[in-house]
C-alpha cells in the first residue's frame, strides 16, 4: 500500500491550465468506449473505469459525447438520439450507472469535486461511504461494482465485506 501511495505521489500531471483538468470530456470519452449501445451484450461483462486526476474539473459545462444510453427518472434506460450536450463531470458521472461502468477515483490529494463526480456515479446513490481511511493526503475512492479493485488495496483482508468499500 506504501509503495502505491509513493508512486502515485511521484506522478507528474500536465495539462488543466488554471489548475483545472478536462474531466468531463475524458470521462464521456470512456462512457463512449464503454456503454454497451442499443444492443445489451449477450455475456455479462463487467466494465470499470478508473479517474486520476490532480486537480479539479472545469466548473463549466461543456460539449461532450453523449453516451447512447441514458438513466430516465424511473430508473428505466433509453436510448439517446442526440450525439452532443452541455455537461459538466459530475453529469457525466451520472451516466455510468445506466451504462453499467463503475467509476474509481484517485487523486494525490483530496479534492471535493472529484468525490462528488465518485458519488454521482455510483449505481446505489444512497449507499454510505464506509470502509478504511487509506490515506490522509490522498483521495481512494473504489466503486463497490470493482471488487478487483478493492481486493487490490486490502488482500489480507479479502473476508471482510466491509474490507475496502470505499
Amino acid at each position: 500500500m506504501d509503495l502505491f501511495f509513493k508512486w502515485l505521489s511521484a506522478l507528474t500531471f500536465e495539462g488543466g491550465g488554471f489548475s483545472e483538468a478536462a474531466v468531463a470530456e475524458a470521462l464521456a470519452e470512456a462512457l463512449m468506449m464503454c456503454c454497451p449501445g442499443p444492443k445489451p451484450p449477450t455475456v455479462p461483462q463487467h466494465k470499470h473505469c478508473l479517474l486520476i486526476a490532480a486537480s479539479n474539473p472545469h466548473p463549466i459545462p461543456t460539449p461532450v459525447m453523449r453516451p447512447p444510453v441514458i438513466l430516465l427518472p424511473t430508473g428505466q434506460a433509453e436510448l439517446q438520439s442526440d450525439k452532443w450536450w452541455l455537461a459538466d463531470a459530475e453529469t457525466v458521472a451520472k451516466a455510468f450507472p445506466p451504462c453499467q461502468v463503475s467509476l474509481s477515483v484517485i487523486a494525490p490529494r483530496q479534492l471535493p469535486l472529484l468525490r462528488s463526480i465518485y458519488n454521482g456515479a455510483k449505481r446505489n446513490p444512497r449507499a454510505a461511504d464506509t470502509g478504511p481511511d487509506f490515506s490522509k493526503q490522498h483521495l481512494v475512492l473504489i466503486s463497490e461494482g470493482f471488487s478487483e479493485g478493492k481486493l487490490a488495496f486490502c488482500p489480507a483482508a479479502a473476508a471482510s465485506k466491509y474490507c475496502c468499500v470505499v
